[in-house]
């Protein structure tokens, strides 16, 4: 598949120390290209952030608005990554929107300061529900998109925010995660919470990334719930990780072509599902011709049967007469 050069780096870093950020930085090189892509500055918290968005121009307008999917970045910021990722939501007909949690200014050089700014968050679920409602909200704002159809989707760190997202009953129609940190000391736990898990809940695991045990109390959770919600695990020998690209760690995050392809395959149903409604169940009731047919058959059976009786019997007959 071809796609856009988004010439937004130089700019981008021009803003991020300016005073006043641009709203718009627009993606020119479009001679490849059915989308539109774009950087978005929006108020996060106390904070400016820069997200990025692709839709469809052609079909995403005032009159023909779309729904929106908000992507949730990984623990090393908002990057190519989850910007390709909203361009593939884009080529799916819907406004993808990949959120900045951090912000302008926060450090991403290295491990270090991946650990420091997602811990910062981790450890302060209402800081990043706040980070991730201010995305929704900007994203509603655009004339664009249908704002009853929004769904949010989560790799590594945004993983475990949709999963908190669900567990604190923010309105969304449904959530997505993948490879998420769902132990109880990374996510919210719901104890005895009452909130009602309205959003739908999809989430997407490695064998070898997820203990069985803190799968199995996230289950009792959305079952306590009455969440409505599906889990796949895949293996043998899937690690964290298993969706990007790159990831090439042996024995902890590893990229698996099948599980990447399967999840987001599951993906694409789940977010149509969400915006058009669960399909009627497939069957294939017995046509009126198949039991004509089959009449038919049983009834030559039973002539041929009847002819060849009378054919023995003749035959018989004939025997004892020459006897």
């Amino acid at each position: 598949m071809a796609m856009c050069r988004v010439l937004v780096a130089a700019t981008l870093a021009a803003t991020a120390l300016a005073a006043g950020h641009g709203d718009h930085d627009h993606d020119h090189d479009h001679d490849h290209c059915e989308h539109e892509a774009m950087m978005v500055n929006y108020t996060c918290d106390s904070t400016t952030c820069g997200g990025y968005m692709a839709y469809k121009t052609s079909q995403c307008n005032a009159s023909s608005k779309c729904p929106a999917v908000v992507v949730i970045q990984d623990w090393n910021g908002m990057n190519d990554y989850e910007k390709e990722r909203a361009r593939m939501l884009a080529g799916l007909g819907y406004v993808g929107f990949a959120a900045d949690i951090y912000g302008y200014g926060t450090p991403v050089e290295d491990m270090g300061d991946w650990a420091a700014a997602a811990g910062m968050h981790r450890g302060n679920p209402d800081l990043y529900m706040s980070k991730i409602t201010a995305a929704i909200d900007k994203v509603k704002t655009l004339e664009f998109v249908d704002t009853t159809k929004i769904a949010v989707i989560g790799y590594c760190f945004g993983g475990t925010g949709v999963v908190n997202m669900a567990i604190l009953g923010m309105d969304v129609l449904g959530v997505v995660g993948y490879h998420s940190g769902i132990s109880p000391s990374a996510r919210v736990v719901r104890g005895n919470s009452t909130v009602p898990v309205t959003a739908k809940v999809l989430l997407h695991s490695g064998v070898k990334d997820d203990m069985a045990t803190d799968m199995a109390l996230l289950e009792e959770e959305f079952e306590s719930a009455q969440a409505t919600y599906e889990i796949a695990r895949y293996g043998s020998g899937v690690y964290h990780s298993f969706t990007e690209w790159s990831a090439s760690v042996p024995m902890q995050a590893m990229y698996d072509q099948r599980a990447d392809v399967r999840s987001w395959e599951s993906t694409k149903h789940f977010l149509m599902e969400l915006f058009d409604g669960l399909p009627a169940a497939s069957r294939e009731p017995e046509c009126k011709h198949d039991d004509h047919d089959h009449g038919n058959q049983v009834g030559s059976q039973q002539t041929s049967s009847g002819k060849a009786a009378v054919l023995s019997l003749g035959a018989g007959a004939v025997l004892a007469l020459l006897a």
